[in-house]
């Protein structure tokens, strides 16, 4: 169930033409794009809180070039402050060129490739930030993921995950 904080739908009519959406089997399925061009118009917006720690995005990856990029965007298009840390794991395949190239990610570099447990650790240990979400290299995060799971995480003081 998603959380009434901010993401979830004004009304049940516009949850049933979402819900519609879903079940047309409309576009391919794995293109989040039309879902959210869909979902975009009923969204609640949540002005976010005076004091929104910034989140580390954490991710690691080994010769994923051609998928970093739209990772990476989906991190930068956050509306809460973010600071990306990229593993990359001894690419070969101009990883580090394109990473090279982009002033505000924390690049970590192991040469030669350690494997995923090891990427994890270093930048797991690099992390500076009160909180981090770990996003693999062929993900994409929605847009305002990490509002929603810091919303859900303040309002709930106990919880240690979201």
């Amino acid at each position: 169930m998603v959380p009434a904080n901010g993401f979830l739908p004004r009304d049940r009519s516009a949850r049933i033409e979402i819900a519609k959406f879903l079940l047309s089997g409309v576009g391919n399925p794995t293109d989040t794009d039309g879902f959210v061009a869909a979902c975009a118009a009923f969204l609640s917006p949540r002005e976010l809180p005076a004091e929104t720690p910034p989140v580390t995005v954490l991710i690691c990856t080994y010769n994923r070039v051609h998928l970093l990029p739209e990772a990476v965007a989906s991190a930068r298009q956050q509306d809460w402050p973010v600071h990306i840390i990229v593993v990359d794991d001894g690419s070969t395949d101009g990883t580090a060129e394109w990473l090279a190239a982009q002033a505000d990610i924390t690049v970590l570099t192991h040469t030669p490739n350690r494997g995923k447990p090891a990427a994890l650790d270093t930048g797991i240990a690099a992390v500076a930030t009160e909180s981090f979400l770990v996003l693999d290299d062929d993900d994409k995060l929605f847009p305002g993921s990490i509002r929603v799971l810091c919303q859900a995480l303040t309002e709930n003081p106990a919880a240690v995950a979201a």
